[in-house]
């Protein structure tokens, strides 16, 4: 369990035992916004845990991705990485 799926869950049981939103941002050191989104989570009947293909910055790159970014930053070192990635299709 992640750390932040931990997080969820213990926002989930201090909004069962009715304690207050202020004492839980501080009992699990979260944002008053995390507080309110289990809540209506809850409400909903949807899970705790993360949407599917959240975490989509966390991809593994393929050889061939990080060997055409190698060749692109070598002919120009000095490009900002933004620029690089809108050259790739």
């Amino acid at each position: 369990m992640s750390e932040q799926d931990a997080k969820r869950k213990r926002i989930s049981d201090l909004l069962d035992a009715e304690i207050e939103v202020v004492k839980i941002m501080d009992i699990v050191k979260c944002s008053r916004s995390l507080v309110f989104k289990v809540a209506k989570m809850k409400k909903d009947g949807q899970g705790l845990e993360r949407k599917a293909g959240s975490g989509g910055h966390n991809l593994k790159r393929t050889p061939e991705f990080l060997e055409r970014l190698e060749k692109k930053t070598k002919e120009d070192p000095t490009k900002p990485m933004n620029c690089l990635f809108n050259d790739f299709p």
